[in-house]
């Protein structure tokens, strides 16, 4: 009893130190809070937190002007151990010898090591893929489930990690910091590591490679994205086009290609995602906020935008393996590539045809529902093409762009100027196959086809 009541002598005289009391004697910022026992006695903080021991470092919390700045963010310290224990979040001193991957604790590293070893204990269920340790198995299983357990307080989102949510609700705080700026575009971000991935931009390193092909990347979520997409095991397969993907959520978003859930109220247009129809809703309203800054024209999305941008720079990097064709964009180049392959993707539902693309498709679906989507504002004519459209609205604006190198006549469409030329060059491109005369005109060869189907009703035997 003596040797105990020996220990809680100095703690009592420590924390009168730490919270000195306004008399000798014991007061109401300082109490027992139980029976003053001579093996530990537990005294009270102004805060209302009791404490045993480690009071000084407690108190130490409450300090506003902490002594010890970051120089990379704007905490403070009150001594100099928190803030090297602090600054090891920005460095991540703790390397992976085997991927490179830094981590601020060493504990950390040696559980991310797990993972590099075959000893893997923890196996999906449903797909047999193994981990070092529960933790990414439980954060895979996820993906198989689309167990969602995180919820923002704000707007009520759901995530599947943590770390996802805390990152969304910075969307939320209306005191958003942003004292990390870049110091070539002037560009403010919250946190320091989100400044770091940006500067990648302007300096063009890219020092994550794939060890599988080689190629690099800017930022290791690119690499890790990359070596799934292109390298990883697909075990998902979409029983439509019969692709197959690395993950779960990657297959939900390739489906929803095929199905299109969100519909355009104003016409009958369908598209994968909400910011693809939000953009398309911009061709009803005639909105257009991006703007080129080299020739003034402005766009209706950042994509054609950037797209456009490529008009005047020339460049055009995406080569094709068939021909000699350089193109500015891969989707560009994926729809003449299939001019060489014959593919086509694209099946309609109602009568079996195929198309090389998607926007061929659509336009071939408003011959079966009859819808006109396109509205002339001058005179309530509706089309059901875009460009028939913009060649009727040249009907009353008296525009004539396209004129005829022969006689100087002027045309509202480049299709007119054509049908136009065939009067000068005596092309004549459509063949009947019953008979083999030939025309200058598709409409003209429709016509003289009924001659045929009516001489095939005339011979065909009547009914007894």
């Amino acid at each position: 009893m003596k040797r105990e009541h020996h220990r809680s002598g100095p703690l009592t005289r420590h924390l009168r130190e730490v919270l000195p009391l306004s008399s000798p004697g014991p007061s109401n910022e300082a109490l027992p809070l139980s029976s003053p026992g001579p093996s530990g006695e537990a005294l009270r903080h102004s805060c209302g937190k009791t404490f045993t021991s480690r009071a000084k470092k407690h108190e130490k919390n409450h300090s506003r002007d902490g002594s010890h700045p970051c120089d990379q963010c704007e905490k403070s310290f009150v001594t100099l151990k928190l803030l090297e224990k602090h600054q090891m979040s920005h460095s991540n001193p703790h390397v992976c010898s085997d991927c490179g991957k830094r981590f601020r604790r060493a504990d950390h590293l040696k559980r991310h090591r797990s993972g590099h070893t075959e000893n893997k204990l923890y196996i999906c269920p449903h797909c047999g893929k193994s981990f070092g340790y529960s933790g990414k198995l439980t954060q895979h299983v996820r993906l198989h489930t689309g167990e969602k357990c995180y919820q923002c307080s704000d707007c009520g989102k759901m995530f599947a990690a943590i770390k996802t949510m805390k990152r969304h609700q910075e969307v939320h705080s209306t005191h958003r910091v942003k004292p990390h700026v870049c110091t070539t575009c002037g560009t403010c971000f919250s946190r320091h590591e989100y400044l770091k991935k940006h500067c990648t931009i302007h300096t063009g390193v890219k020092p994550h490679q794939c060890s599988d092909c080689g190629k690099s990347f800017r930022l290791l979520d690119h690499l890790t994205r990359h070596q799934k997409k292109a390298h990883g095991e697909r075990l998902f397969p979409c029983f439509v086009c019969k692709q197959r993907f690395v993950s779960k959520h990657t297959l939900i978003v390739h489906q929803k290609k095929h199905t299109r859930p969100y519909q355009c109220s104003l016409c009958d247009k369908r598209y994968a995602d909400k910011g693809n129809l939000a953009v398309h809703l911009r061709v009803h309203t005639g909105e257009k906020p991006h703007l080129c800054s080299e020739c003034g024209k402005c766009f209706s999305g950042k994509q054609q935008l950037q797209l456009h941008l490529l008009v005047h720079s020339g460049e055009k990097s995406y080569k094709c393996s068939h021909c000699e064709r350089s193109f500015a964009n891969t989707p560009i180049l994926k729809r003449h590539i299939r001019t060489h392959t014959g593919e086509k993707p694209y099946h309609c539902s109602e009568c079996g045809r195929s198309f090389a693309d998607g926007d061929t498709l659509t336009k071939h679906l408003r011959t079966h529902t009859g819808a006109k989507p396109y509205l002339c504002s001058l005179c309530g004519k509706r089309f059901s093409v875009k460009q028939r459209l913009k060649e009727h609205l040249m009907v009353h604006s008296g525009e004539k762009p396209h004129t005829c190198s022969h006689c100087e006549r002027s045309f509202t469409s480049t299709s007119n100027l054509i049908r136009h030329m065939r009067t000068h060059t005596g092309e004549k491109p459509f063949k009947c196959l019953d008979c083999g005369k030939v025309f200058a005109r598709s409409a003209t060869l429709k016509n003289h086809q009924r001659i045929h189907r009516m001489v095939t009703k005339d011979q065909a035997p009547k009914d007894q």
